[in-house]
């Protein structure tokens, strides 16, 4: 079982950050109307959770 490099760890840091955010989001939004963590969110989703 080889070492995962460090682009597939931020990929998947991306993936379960995104996946809670989801939920999360939607709390925060109705309540804080927090949207910088929807904006991290999107950043992920937009490079492909691998930031070029």
């Amino acid at each position: 079982m080889r070492f995962p490099d460090f682009s597939e760890i931020i990929r998947w840091i991306g993936i379960i950050f995104c996946g809670v955010g989801i939920i999360l989001v939607d709390i925060l939004w109705t309540i804080l109307g927090w949207k910088l963590f929807a904006g991290i969110c999107g950043a992920f989703s937009s490079f492909g959770f691998v930031p070029e």
